[in-house]
């Protein structure tokens, strides 16, 4: 079972909890647990008082009583900033999964908590200094490192994203990881062609992954395998591989909650974001060139397009449309532009 509380004190051999329902508890210490953090407590976690140490049942009200005081100092320290780079709660999980799996703890600034390597190959390649980075620059991170060592096929890839958001806030969290894949196609053709799928998952599921010993990512399509599905190749497997049993790819193909990105429309948006910028910076110039009227309808449209480009990814059909948008803006542009030399001409002569 999984719980939630947040840290009081830390000994040298165990951290004092206090869980959300009030209770207190001593848990086994973890690498970088620091007083005012909020965790997550599973039963394996806890650590059973010994006889000698249940002396009475004032010894509890008294640990009660500390616990609140102790608490409360942790409160008052957070407000007055002096741990406000390390207590962030845990906002949300991301599982990354290509063959390397690794899971990422964000806090609610979308900055990297934690990294975990979920597997042998993950552990090759985890970098600790991107503890604290933003997600989307992690995520990039990750993607990079993980082609430079020759994980990556010349063709054929896939990368599974499951988050966890414990905030309702899937959509925005989406976003910020498909940016990061967006960065790291700026820099490697390796994406260019892959598939990344993006499926939600919630706290009962990283409970059991934790059972399983997986990541959330590989447990949601041992789920979808319905154990018709070999379990070492979901464990081991390549994610482009897996997903194409024929259980799982009618699963991830019937549920309407699975995004699926092609690695080439993240390449588009990229381009177009670039002309974006582009057109931006000239947008001004229009202003008085052109008449009010005209100048309106020009940045209508230009608005419009960059709403579309914050969306999380483009269709074929959304992707087109802001194709010609963006088109239509630069011959506009070029219009406008030719006008301003046309009287230039007009006034020398």
């Amino acid at each position: 079972m999984m719980r939630r509380g947040m840290v009081l004190k830390i000994k040298q051999d165990y951290a004092l909890v206090a869980m959300d329902n009030s209770d207190f508890v001593r848990v086994k210490l973890r690498e970088g647990m620091i007083i005012g953090q909020k965790i997550f407590i599973f039963d394996e976690d806890m650590i059973s008082l010994s006889q000698g140490d249940r002396r009475s049942s004032n010894l509890s009200r008294y640990l009660k009583v500390a616990s609140v005081i102790a608490a409360c100092i942790a409160i008052i320290a957070i407000i007055n900033n002096s741990f406000v780079n390390d207590t962030r709660a845990l906002y949300a999980l991301i599982s990354l999964d290509i063959n390397p799996s690794f899971e990422l703890e964000i806090d609610d600034k979308y900055n990297v908590l934690k990294i975990n390597a979920m597997d042998e190959d993950s552990r090759e390649i985890l970098d600790q200094e991107l503890i604290g980075k933003p997600l989307s620059i992690a995520v990039s991170k990750i993607l990079s490192d993980v082609e430079d060592t020759g994980y990556l096929s010349s063709s054929d890839n896939a990368v599974l994203v499951s988050t966890v958001n414990l905030k309702n806030d899937g959509e925005a969290l989406k976003k910020i990881v498909a940016h990061g894949f967006r960065l790291a196609i700026e820099d490697s053709k390796g994406y260019e062609a892959a598939k990344i799928l993006f499926i939600e998952a919630d706290e009962r599921d990283i409970e059991a992954a934790k059972e399983e010993k997986l990541s959330v990512g590989r447990y949601l399509l041992l789920e979808m395998g319905d154990n018709k599905v070999d379990k070492t190749k979901i464990i081991e497997g390549r994610i482009s591989e897996i997903i194409k049993e024929k259980e799982i790819k009618d699963d991830l193909e019937r549920d309407e909650n699975i995004q699926i990105i092609e690695g080439e429309n993240l390449q588009k948006l990229n381009k177009i974001e670039e002309e974006l910028h582009s057109i931006k910076t000239q947008l001004k110039q229009l202003k008085g060139v052109t008449s009010t009227e005209e100048y309106e309808k020009i940045k209508e449209s230009f608005e419009a397009v960059e709403t579309m480009g914050n969306q999380l990814f483009g269709e074929d059909i959304e992707l087109a449309e802001m194709r010609e948008r963006v088109d239509s803006l630069n011959q506009i542009i070029r219009d406008s532009h030719k006008i301003e030399e046309d009287e230039e001409i007009e006034e020398e002569d």
